[in-house]
C-alpha cells in the first residue's frame, strides 16, 4: 500500500476481450489521479500487450464488423428481390414485353411458321349465355378477315380433345382468352392457357388479348398468368 488511496499489485495478467476496452480508460483515469501503480497486461488473440493499449489492439475489428454488416445488408437485398421477382414474375414479364414491343413492329416480324388461324377463341364452351355472345364475335371477325379457330365448330367429332388443343393452338398466331368466373374451373381451359402460354413466351409475333367478361377483379383469379393482365389493366372490359 503506497498510500492512503492506492495499492499497488505489482504485475497482473488477465484473458482480455474485445469488450473489455474501458481497462485502458481506468488506468489512464488512474494514472492521472494516482500515478502508475500497477502493471496490467492482457492475454488477447494469442498476444500479451499492455492494458493501456487494448483500445489500440481493437480498432481494426471496426472495418471488419463495417463489411460483415454490408455483406448481410446485401444478402437481404438479394433475398427480398429474390422473392419480389417469384411473386411478380408473369407482371415484370408482361411489362418487359410490352417493352421490347414499343420498339418491334409486329407485324414487321415474320413467324417462322404459316399459321393457318389468326385467332385462337379460349373460352368455357358449358356457358351458355357466353356462347351466344361468343357465335357473334366470332362471326364478326370473320367478316372483318381474321380467320377463327373455333373450338365447338372446328375440332373434329371424335377426336382426341387434348391432341387438338395443342394443334390448333400451335397453329394460330394469336389468342383470344374470353376471361369468365368459370373459366378455370375447366380442365379444358386449363390445358389452352398452358398450351397459349409458351407459344406466346417465346414468340414476340404472337399476342394475347384478355376479355374481362365478367368483369373480374384480380382478387377472384388463382391464376397468376391472367392475374397480372388484370393487375397491370392489360385487358378488354366487357
Amino acid at each position: 500500500m503506497t498510500n492512503d488511496h492506492t495499492i499497488s499489485f505489482g504485475r497482473i495478467s488477465i484473458k482480455c476481450s474485445f469488450k473489455m476496452k474501458w481497462i485502458g480508460s481506468w488506468l489512464e483515469n488512474q494514472h492521472k489521479r494516482h500515478g502508475v501503480n500497477n502493471s496490467i497486461h492482457c492475454h488477447i488473440r494469442g498476444r500479451d500487450i499492455q492494458a493501456s493499449s487494448i483500445s489500440e489492439m481493437c480498432s481494426f475489428v471496426k472495418p471488419k464488423s463495417t463489411v460483415k454488416y454490408v455483406v448481410l445488408s446485401f444478402m437481404i437485398s438479394i433475398f427480398v428481390s429474390l422473392l419480389l421477382c417469384l411473386k411478380m414474375k408473369y407482371k415484370l414479364f408482361l411489362l418487359l414485353r410490352n417493352f421490347k414491343s414499343q420498339y418491334l413492329n409486329r407485324n414487321s416480324i415474320n413467324d417462322s411458321q404459316q399459321t393457318e388461324y389468326y385467332v385462337y377463341i379460349s373460352f368455357n364452351a358449358e356457358n351458355d349465355n357466353l356462347m351466344k355472345w361468343i357465335k357473334t364475335a366470332v362471326f364478326n371477325l370473320e367478316q372483318n378477315g381474321f380467320k377463327s379457330c373455333f373450338p365447338p365448330r372446328d375440332f373434329d367429332v371424335g377426336s382426341v380433345h387434348v391432341d387438338q388443343i395443342s394443334t390448333e393452338i400451335a397453329d394460330s398466331s394469336s389468342y383470344l382468352v374470353i376471361l369468365s368466373d368459370d373459366y378455370l374451373k375447366s380442365q379444358f381451359q386449363m390445358i389452352e392457357l398452358n398450351k397459349i402460354w409458351p407459344h406466346y413466351k417465346t414468340n414476340i409475333s404472337r399476342n394475347i388479348v384478355v376479355i374481362n367478361y365478367d368483369m373480374l377483379d384480380s382478387w377472384n383469379i388463382k391464376d397468376k398468368r391472367l392475374k397480372a393482365f388484370v393487375r397491370l389493366e392489360q385487358t378488354c372490359d366487357f
